[in-house]
């Protein structure tokens, strides 16, 4: 409805209270005054919402932590998670090796006849807490799923921010530097100082 033609549906309903009013309806005035102030509640949230829409996309030109966050840190974060996920999968194979190594030893020393009862019985324990590990690494094909997950959120959370922050006509974030440029931390100190400049 354009603001003309709104404009003359409240003209109208306006006269039409006024001729309730002056005919001694008090119910049908009643109830075109609420419509009118439930009309203009209407036109005040709008104006609201619109006034605070537009707050909140200029606060996203303004803010270079948006996008800091878009262009870097969640990056860097998916990398770390990256690298955690490549660790814990490493550390699970060397461990499944090491278990699938040992439990042919085990069982054989726990079947040899020609062995005493107490290192036999050693045998069979070794057999069962190289099993009790085997099923304890199920942990890794969970946790490495999980990790990849949140790996792919934060990525199309990062496309996502980036737009947005491209369409409400901020900076939009540099591509990363491909090469030997990233920082890496060499001790506590710096660890500290990274921590504290992130407000930690």
């Amino acid at each position: 409805m354009s603001a003309a033609a709104s404009r003359e549906q409240r003209l109208a309903t306006a006269k039409a209270l006024v001729a309730h009013l002056e005919a001694g309806r008090e119910q049908e005035a009643g109830a075109l005054a609420r419509e009118l102030a439930d009309a203009e509640g209407l036109a005040e949230d709008l104006g609201r919402m619109t006034r605070e829409l537009h707050e909140a996309l200029n606060a996203l030109r303004v803010d270079p932590r948006i996008s800091e966050l878009a262009s870097n840190d969640i990056p860097d974060a998916r990398e770390k998670l990256s690298w955690v996920l490549t660790l814990t999968e490493q550390a699970a194979h060397t461990v499944i090796s090491a278990v699938e190594e040992g439990l042919p030893v085990s069982t054989r020393v726990a079947e040899d006849d020609s062995a005493s009862d107490a290192v036999r019985a050693a045998g069979q324990r070794m057999h069962e807490i190289f099993s009790d590990i085997l099923m304890a690494q199920s942990f890794q094909d969970l946790s490495g799923q999980a990790i990849r997950r949140v790996i792919e959120v934060s990525g199309e959370l990062e496309r996502r921010l980036a737009s947005l922050v491209q369409r409400a006509g901020g900076k939009p974030p540099a591509a990363p530097v491909a090469g030997p440029g990233a920082q890496r931390v060499q001790g506590q100190d710096e660890v500290d100082a990274l921590l504290s400049g992130l407000g930690f």
